[in-house]
């Protein structure tokens, strides 16, 4: 298996995956939702790479990927004495359930947060759900309630 940045012909298991997760924490949502659901999230995912304000990491496990996370950049105002400077939103964290227990998943975010740093953003933040807070804890994400932050080592000036 190899950890990977994203490409368009990742779209249709991105939402997959997505899919997955929301249905897993959310008992009420029907397999009859599935179709529309993948459809409009594969649009949102044409926007956001059209915007390029996002990166999709996949674990490649061909044919199909066997999780992915997201982060999504938020750019600062410039202003005088800074010109540049983002931070990451980290969600959709997610690897298949016959999959889990091997050490993918903390792979797949060791992958996300070096690219976050090598790009120099400042910061990523994540909005863990109830069972995944010693997830992103043992991956150095600080924080007594939501969000939780990794401050970044290659912050830019």
């Amino acid at each position: 298996m190899q950890i990977r940045a994203h490409n368009q012909t990742d779209f249709d298991q991105l939402a997959e995956l997505r899919w997955l997760l929301k249905a897993s924490d959310d008992p009420t949502v029907s397999q009859t939702e599935q179709h529309s659901f993948k459809r409009s999230f594969c649009k949102q995912l044409q926007l956001s790479e059209s915007l390029g304000d996002s990166i999709h990491w996949g674990i490649d496990d061909q044919p199909k990927l066997a999780g992915a996370l997201t982060i999504r950049v938020v750019r600062k105002e410039l202003s005088p004495s800074c010109e540049t400077g983002a931070s990451g939103y980290l969600t959709n964290t997610f690897v298949r359930k016959d999959l889990r227990g091997r050490g993918l998943g903390s792979q797949l975010l060791k992958r996300a947060i070096g690219w976050a740093n090598e790009e120099h953003l400042e910061l990523l933040i994540v909005w863990p759900s109830e069972h995944s807070y010693p997830f992103y804890r043992r991956a150095g994400f600080r924080g007594e309630s939501d969000p939780l932050e990794l401050a970044l080592q290659n912050t830019s000036t």
